[in-house]
Parts: C-alpha cells; structure tokens; sequence
C-alpha cells in the first residue's frame, strides 16, 4: 500500500488482497515462485544466471490497477463463501480501486534466465 483515502480503506485493501492471495495459496499457487526461480535453475544445473525485478505504482482509476478487480470478480463468491469477506466489503473494495487516492505497489515481476552448459 503506498497511498490510501484513509486508514479504513488501507485495511478493506489488505484485506481482500489478502483474501484473493489466501485463495491462490489454498489451490495451490506458489506466490514465491519468482523468487525461487533463481536457486531452482542454479540447482537444475544452469549457468551465467541473471534476475531482473520490476514493480510500479497503480494509482486508483488506472487501467492497470484493474488487475485487482478482476482478480477480486472471478473469486467474490469463494471470498465471501469461505468468510474472508462480506458482500458489501467486497462491493466497497470494488469501489476503492475506482478512488484516485488509493495508490499500490503492482505485483512484482521477476524474470530469471540461464543456460544449461555445454
């Protein structure tokens, strides 16, 4: 979170971000993955490894940030189903990204690339 309307908001944020990441987990999902890339392709035997990282922010209303309402659409049921949210947090956070005022961090992306050697 880099920027929010008021503390409420910066809680309903992390909160159903949490939930969505929370259903990511429980099916199976390895949020860390881009981050163990690296070590996996060293120990798998590449060489002359390189990792880049790349995050930036998404303001409220931007395009970009609409990444997290789709996300947020495709599992609203499951959210609320499973209590990791009310229907109207929901409906509220869907609302919140609309909000100039609200400004995060976008998730991260790690590229890792490697050779195997001669």
């Amino acid at each position: 979170m880099l920027a929010a309307p008021d503390q409420p908001s910066a809680e309903l944020f992390a909160k159903i971000s949490g939930g969505v990441h929370q259903l990511v987990d429980d099916r199976g999902g390895d949020q860390k993955w881009g981050i163990h890339a690296y070590r996996a392709m060293r120990e798998a035997g590449f060489v002359d490894l390189s990792m880049t990282s790349f995050s930036e922010s998404w303001q409220g209303g931007s395009a970009a940030i609409g990444l997290h309402s789709a996300n947020t659409v495709q599992v609203r049921a499951e959210l609320v189903a499973k209590g990791l949210a009310a229907e109207a947090e929901v409906e509220t956070f869907l609302n919140l990204l609309d909000d100039p005022e609200l400004a995060v961090s976008s998730y991260p992306l790690f590229s890792t690339s490697g050779r195997r050697p001669n």
